[in-house]
């Protein structure tokens, strides 16, 4: 696949290393009574690389009288494919969705009460294929989901999803220190927030190793 994603990056280097809050609720009902399960969940940041792990902080309110019983992390990779034909190019043809990784968390909360999860591990970032939105017949794109499982006599499952962006060792390397010395370089970034600065310390095995599968 022919494109440039270094260019892309440069653009949204400062936006994609600021932190990220996703929240979302749901009402849940038992027996006679019912009450409110929500969760905000923070990202230190939406860009990552394959070998970097991928930590949140999680806020859960429980007003009902379900105890959380779990927490399942997934990714998930969304590809999205468009037609090539001269008469409707950019016509969508369809979409598929598939779970990267899982991980499966033990975590206990009774009912109406407030916890904090602060830098939970959720799962390691796999060798594969870097987001990509400029390839004119596929798109490639990654969400984090969280399924908060609340167990009763049946179990209540509170979704929160949050976008997330995965590029290559080798498109990091291409922006470099998101061109320090040229005016690409926006709002003083130097290179310890920089593009380049995500870099994981196995990055130099990554390069070896790792491959594209279309």
């Amino acid at each position: 696949l022919n494109r440039d994603p270094s260019t892309k990056l440069n653009s949204t280097c400062t936006e994609l290393l600021k932190p990220a809050v996703h929240e979302d609720s749901e009402k849940v009902s038992n027996c006679c009574t019912s009450g409110m399960i929500s969760c905000e969940l923070y990202l230190p940041k939406r860009l990552y690389v394959p070998g970097e792990t991928v930590s949140a902080t999680l806020q859960i309110a429980n007003s009902s009288r379900k105890p959380l019983s779990k927490i399942c992390a997934k990714l998930i990779q969304q590809e999205t494919y468009y037609s090539t034909k001269s008469t409707d190019p950019k016509a969508k043809l369809g979409c598929a969705s598939r779970c990267v990784i899982t991980n499966e968390m033990s975590k206990q909360m009774s009912g109406r009460s407030k916890k904090s999860f602060p830098n939970e591990v959720l799962f390691r970032i796999p060798a594969v294929p870097a987001s990509s939105d400029t390839c004119p017949i596929m798109h490639i794109s990654y969400e984090l989901e969280l399924q908060f499982i609340f167990s009763g006599r049946s179990n209540q499952v509170l979704l929160v999803q949050a976008p997330i962006e995965i590029a290559s060792p080798f498109e990091i390397q291409a922006v470099g220190d998101c061109n320090n010395d040229s005016t690409d370089c926006k709002d003083g970034m130097n290179s310890s927030n920089s593009c380049k600065a995500l870099l994981p310390a196995t990055s130099k095995n990554l390069f070896v190793n790792f491959n594209y599968y279309y």
